[in-house]
């Protein structure tokens, strides 16, 4: 009788309160500006967001804050609507969060309108 190898049998996604509370915050983010959002698999979320800290050693806070800043960054808020996304982002994140004026969109329309200022009234140029 020939033997059958069995599967071996993956392990649950483990994840943590905690991850799974951050899970469903980011999706009520999110969902807060796009209502019709469709619900995506908490579970899945909570796996990464237990990825983020566990293999990534990220900080908590400091999770919450970098996504606070993409959920608020004109170009980041529509490329990053899940938590896969997120932390595959995520140093790309923290790093445009840290530069100085650092929503791109935002400040180059900050540019344009000082130059179309300056093009309106020559005396208030600025050297740039």
């Amino acid at each position: 009788k020939p033997l059958v190898a069995a599967e071996p049998q993956r392990a649950k996604v483990k994840y943590s309160v905690e991850d799974m509370q951050s899970a469903e915050y980011m999706f009520s983010t999110l969902v807060a500006k796009q209502p019709e959002m469709k619900k995506p698999n908490l579970e899945s979320w909570a796996g990464e967001v237990r990825k983020m800290r566990e293999i990534d050693k990220l900080d908590m806070v400091q999770m919450g804050e970098v996504w606070q800043w993409a959920r608020n960054d004109n170009f980041w808020a529509s490329n990053i609507l899940s938590a896969k996304k997120f932390r595959e982002k995520y140093q790309q994140l923290l790093a445009r969060m840290r530069q100085p004026q650092s929503t791109g969109y935002q400040s180059t329309n900050e540019k344009n309108a000082a130059r179309m200022a300056e093009i309106r009234d020559p005396e208030r140029a600025s050297n740039w």
